[in-house]
């Protein structure tokens, strides 16, 4: 970790000064010269953050740097109190690799958690905060976790599937905390819907359709929506009656149809949805359509559950 009272000594070179912050005990600010070797030793505390931005920030930065336009520049790194960087890697990082030495504001000893709301300005993900809090398959996690997020709060499974702007309102930092507070459960579903994405990605079967739905048979039972998904899994498209089977065949047929273009979520869901319901009420079909528009639309097919005899809400 970060050396903090080496830190302080960098910061009174050449007659530096130190500013203490009076509301927040233990926090400093002041200007470091970093020369490559100091800046590489920082990075060796840079354990809780996200993807460097080798793609983007990183090159500007080097850029200004290699033209000079680098001179005390106020953009602060932020060192948590912990010792670990909440921000300023990539700057950090352009040091290192062009070689030139930069001089810029340090503060030491701020919150961990500080880091959720540092650097913000549109560029920081949810899933990079999932990242940063050593989540792994964070974007997966961060889908799973604001599907649950919005089923907690009782909206619709048709308007989750269907809507895509029905969540765009709810801040990232609210379902960032439904996350943490929720952690094991939606890991749990996460690698479930993974699993089965996994196994049908080949049928270009939506991953958001397939996420949610997983989770939604998985509630009613555990043992029907394995055998369900893993039916789906492995059949073969055919003349046939079973309502699994001609999924698999109106989804191929989708896919070919398709080549090239996204497959409507909501017609995908629907037809997965009465294939299900189908299934599980042990019935026979010859096929499977679902009315989207016209003069009369169908409605979105509620999920058939025999263990409640009821239908659960749509």
């Amino acid at each position: 970790m970060i050396d903090k009272k080496e830190l302080m000594e960098w910061m009174h070179e050449n007659g530096g000064e130190i500013l203490y912050d009076k509301l927040h005990e233990g926090i400093f600010t002041g200007y470091v010269t970093f020369t490559p070797e100091r800046a590489n030793d920082f990075l060796e505390s840079n354990t809780h953050n996200r993807k460097l931005g080798l793609k983007k920030q990183i090159p500007q930065i080097k850029k200004d740097i290699q033209k000079g336009k680098w001179d005390d520049n106020i953009a602060k790194i932020n060192i948590a109190k912990d010792g670990t960087i909440s921000d300023g890697q990539n700057r950090l990082y352009s040091c290192v690799s062009t070689g030139k030495n930069i001089r810029t504001l340090v503060t030491y000893g701020v919150e961990p958690k500080a880091q959720l709301s540092t650097d913000r300005k549109g560029q920081r993900t949810l899933a990079d905060d999932l990242e940063i809090a050593q989540f792994k398959d964070a974007r997966s996690v961060a889908a799973i976790g604001r599907i649950e997020y919005l089923r907690s709060n009782g909206i619709k499974l048709s308007s989750i599937i269907k809507d895509g702007s029905v969540s765009s309102d709810v801040p990232d930092r609210e379902i960032y905390d439904f996350i943490m507070e929720n952690a094991g459960d939606i890991r749990e579903k996460t690698k479930k819907v993974e699993k089965v994405y996994r196994g049908l990605c080949g049928l270009r079967v939506n991953k958001k359709v397939i996420s949610v739905l997983v989770i939604e048979f998985d509630e009613i039972n555990q043992e029907d929506a394995k055998a369900f998904w893993d039916k789906l899994k492995q059949a073969i498209p055919g003349e046939t009656n079973d309502p699994v089977l001609v999924l698999k065949t109106r989804i191929v047929k989708m896919a070919e149809e398709n080549k090239g273009t996204k497959i409507n979520d909501g017609l995908q869901a629907a037809l997965i949805i009465k294939a299900w319901n189908c299934y599980m009420k042990g019935e026979k079909i010859k096929k499977l359509t679902y009315r989207m528009g016209g003069v009369n639309p169908e409605q979105f097919p509620e999920i058939y559950n025999p263990y409640t005899y009821e239908e659960a809400e749509a």
